[in-house]
């Protein structure tokens, strides 16, 4: 992943977390992970994009407007992010260290959480797959990490290549990609899909969607249960 803006205001949330985790009547909390997100937001002044939701959640929240990332890339930024440690203490500075691999027991947000009474459960991208055993840190959470399936997908669409394209000729590109990279055809491991992908289709034909509706589903599960969730 290539350098980028991060809004990174979620660390506070962090905090507010472990501070609600302290008081005798705990709160549940949500933690939203947010991939290669500028602020080209409405509730930070931009006049083309239109995000009704996230500008209502600025309105009746905190909204900060000077934000920095820990690192460039994102496996540090995320690690640093989860345990409220910086790169120069995880070790992480690029997007293959194991964040356990350097620091076996390190505590990380949701582990704390655990450890206070919280079932905590997680979905879609919140470590860089190759910075956390098995993709996740299973460390990090007590309740089951789901992974989608073809089924998650709507009407035998299936999954989308590279999580992004649905497509059917974008998909065949990529199905001949995979096998020509398996023969060795160097120019076939360098072909890219589109910048872009506008189909009429259901939010959940794409991997966003589908996590959408895991996490829609864990937090109603959980709400179901004795403990705050997270």
């Amino acid at each position: 992943m290539k350098k980028s803006n991060r809004i990174l205001c979620l660390y506070f949330i962090l905090i507010a977390a472990t501070v609600q985790a302290q008081q005798s009547k705990k709160m549940n909390v949500l933690f939203i992970a947010i991939d290669d997100l500028k602020p080209n937001l409405g509730c930070y002044g931009d006049k083309i994009v239109k995000t009704p939701n996230i500008d209502r959640l600025a309105k009746i929240g905190t909204m900060f407007m000077s934000n920095y990332c820990q690192q460039s890339v994102c496996g540090p930024t995320r690690a640093s992010l989860m345990t409220g440690m910086r790169p120069d203490y995880t070790k992480i500075w690029d997007l293959k260290t194991q964040m356990r691999d350097m620091n076996p027991d390190i505590l990380t947000l949701p582990q704390y959480l655990i450890s206070m009474g919280y079932n905590t459960a997680g979905v879609g991208k919140i470590y860089h797959p190759s910075s956390a055993i098995n993709k996740i840190d299973p460390a990090s959470w007590n309740q089951p990490y789901p992974e989608a399936t073809a089924n998650d997908y709507p009407n035998g669409m299936g999954k989308p290549a590279n999580t992004q394209y649905q497509n059917p000729a974008t998909k065949l590109l990529f199905t001949e990609k995979k096998q020509k990279t398996s023969d060795n055809d160097e120019d076939a491991a360098s072909k890219k899909g589109p910048s872009t992908e506008c189909l009429d289709v259901p939010d959940n034909a794409y991997e966003d969607g589908v996590n959408a509706l895991f996490a829609k589903g864990q937090i109603i599960s959980m709400s179901k249960m004795d403990k705050p969730f997270s």
